[in-house]
């Protein structure tokens, strides 16, 4: 899961100023399979998405995923600001399951390898 400023021209609805970019537009979050290939886009205000917005939204995409494929391994990578307790607590309460938790490798040697968790 990403997400990534698209520029917006002239007055739309939703349309935010982005200081990071120091521009206008918004901000959607886009999702790819593990081949990269494109799952699905969430048209959304130029700003930093808040935790109950990205929980709701993990919450209708995997049970999308769920309804065809019930037992399929889906393991969650995103951006840091995904990282939020809203999220967390929403993986650790899921029903029956417990989240598991894989290593990725990290961009610096010098950092710990982040964990990323399989729902």
């Amino acid at each position: 899961m990403s997400t990534i400023l698209s520029t917006a021209h002239g007055g739309q609805q939703l349309r935010l100023f982005n200081a990071f970019h120091d521009d206008y537009g918004f901000q959607p979050i886009v999702v790819f399979d593990g081949e990269g290939r494109f799952v699905t886009a969430l048209l959304r205000p130029g700003k930093r998405p808040g935790g109950h917005e990205i929980r709701a939204f993990l919450r209708r995409l995997v049970a999308a995923i769920r309804a065809f494929w019930p037992r399929i391994e889906i393991l969650l990578r995103a951006d840091s600001h995904y990282a939020c307790p809203e999220v967390f607590d929403w993986l650790w309460n899921r029903s029956s399951q417990t989240p598991r938790w894989r290593e990725l490798d990290s961009n610096s040697p010098f950092r710990p390898k982040p964990a990323y968790p399989v729902v």
